[in-house]
Formats: C-alpha cells, structure tokens, sequence
C-alpha cells in the first residue's frame, strides 16, 4: 500500500473503487444512433459527471432512452452536460420532467 494513503486510513484498493469524472463523449460527432454504443463501452464504471457536450445530440426516442438507462445505472451521477448540442424545446422538457419531484398523483 502506498504510505500517503495509509496516514489518511485508505487503501490502494480504495482508490479504484471511487467514482471518476467522465469527459471522453464530448468530441462533436456523437449523434443519437452513436450514443447507446459509447455510452456501453463503460458502463461498469461508476462516474460523477457526463460531459456529452459539442456533439450533434437531438435526445429523440432512441438516444433519449439511451441516456436515461445509463443514468439510471450511475447512481453517483450528478452532473450532465448536454450544452452546444441540437436539442429542441421537446428534449429538453422531457429531460427537466426526469428531474423535478413528482407530486402526490391526483
């Protein structure tokens, strides 16, 4: 183990196990049909923050699943940036429903 992390109570197994940020999707070319796929590719990692901005993301039904099931999957997530993408008035009303508190059913 490293002696740093023994002053402080912690492991080296430890580290491995903390949630890491996640800002490799920003390149500009992701598009709905390519987001299921790179979001796959680590999904067994658990990250803080999603950076999806600069790409050519419209978040219509397939990709819009895409991203919901990940998240769902990312119990530490808490930052997602969507900025500079082509998202419509649609989009992002269905995304900002996900995260407002539902009230009593009437």
């Amino acid at each position: 183990d490293d002696p740093w992390n023994a002053k402080r109570g912690k492991s080296e197994t430890d580290k491995s196990k903390a949630p890491r940020k996640f800002r490799i999707l920003n390149d500009r070319r992701l598009t709905d049909s390519s987001l299921s796929r790179a979001l796959g590719e680590d999904a067994s990692t658990e990250y803080t923050e999603l950076d999806l901005a600069g790409n050519r993301l419209a978040l219509e039904e397939s990709g819009f699943v895409a991203l919901l099931e990940y998240c769902k999957a990312q119990p530490r997530l808490s930052v997602l940036k969507l900025h500079k993408n082509v998202l419509d008035d649609e989009a992002v009303a269905r995304l900002a429903s996900l995260c407002l508190p539902r009230g009593p059913q009437s």
